[in-house]
């Protein structure tokens, strides 16, 4: 990937889309930034605890539980 769009940043490759930026159609589509996740999520994510290795190292598990079919 080495084409960055103008507007949001997006990377795209050589070749693809020429013309129209498809990723934001040429910054009229604005996406509002992510605010960082509350407590305890925040620590589950970046901490380096025994708790919070035990969450990453489980986290497809965790996701699987609450999946609804």
């Amino acid at each position: 990937m080495d084409v960055i769009c103008q507007f949001c940043n997006a990377m795209k490759f050589k070749g693809e889309s020429a013309g129209m930026c498809m990723c934001c159609l040429n910054g009229t589509v604005r996406i509002p930034n992510i605010d960082e996740p509350p407590e305890p999520m925040k620590t589950l994510l970046e901490s380096s605890t025994s708790i919070s290795e035990h969450f990453l190292g489980n986290i497809n598990k965790y996701n699987n539980a609450f999946h609804m079919t």
